[in-house]
């Protein structure tokens, strides 16, 4: 913290060959006989439901319940196909069919354009293709579609009202920056916020950082006050997974002044 200037901030933000007759073969079939023990290769087991099951996630998210709760619902409707009807709206139905066209033109783009598709994004594939019937390994990519949408379309909000970086690696930054929106990101690998600011040349800065992160208060106060002045040297440009589209990813050293 500069002491010379209540408004001026110093910050660092830290993201934080065998031979085949010798051991391979043996390694080979001991780990296929580890699978087995393990039930790895046992048959799939599937969910049927007699109503939309991303209908009802969608209602129990409404109601406020949890993952816990909403997974262990569906494990029971779908085991003995009880009807939901009674607590699923007619907006709880119009959502889940939102939010399946959503990923359905994703995955179907993704593929028109030779994008790799993560094995998450093939699960998703199969819980379009089969919406009555899931396996059971499914249920929790099916409770996550809810958020994965809401970010996805906070996302493209934000990258419609603006221009993309030409793809290169530019560095260093010294502008006054606008604030735009904030992106969060939860899943069980990853829970960070994407706070995206906006250059005098409607160019977009995104400076990411974890949920606990020490300096996360501080960007909070940022955003709050609207427009900031920022010098770093480090940072640059950087394309964001699943789009084509460019922003300068706010680097590890900056020093920030409230505008």
């Amino acid at each position: 913290m500069n002491t010379t200037n209540p408004f001026k901030t110093t910050m660092t933000a830290r993201q934080s060959g065998k031979s085949i007759f010798g051991s391979t073969i043996t390694h080979a079939w001991v780990d296929d006989a580890a699978k087995l023990i393990k039930g790895i290769d046992k048959p799939k087991e599937y969910l049927e439901f007699s109503t939309d099951p991303l209908a009802l996630v969608c209602a129990m998210l409404r109601a406020g319940k949890d993952y816990y709760a909403i997974g262990n619902t569906l494990q029971g409707v779908g085991s003995r196909k009880i009807k939901t009807d009674a607590v699923i709206t007619e907006e709880d139905t119009e959502y889940a069919q939102r939010i399946r066209k959503h990923f359905r033109n994703k995955i179907l783009l993704r593929r028109l354009k030779n994008i790799n598709i993560s094995k998450f994004m093939l699960a998703v594939d199969e819980l379009l293709e089969t919406p009555l019937r899931i396996e059971k390994d499914s249920v929790r990519p099916l409770m996550k579609l809810p958020d994965f949408y809401k970010e996805d379309k906070a996302t493209e909000s934000i990258f419609a009202a603006h221009k993309s970086l030409p793809a290169r690696n530019v560095k260093g930054l010294d502008n006054t920056l606008e604030y735009v929106g904030t992106v969060q990101r939860r899943n069980s690998r990853t829970k960070v916020d994407m706070q995206y600011w906006r250059t005098p040349n409607n160019h977009l800065v995104c400076v990411t950082f974890p949920l606990h992160d020490m300096g996360r208060s501080a960007w909070e106060c940022f955003s709050k006050h609207g427009k900031i002045k920022i010098n770093t040297i480090s940072g640059g440009v950087s394309k964001v997974t699943g789009y084509d589209y460019f922003v300068y990813q706010l680097g590890t050293d900056y020093e920030v002044d409230l505008v």
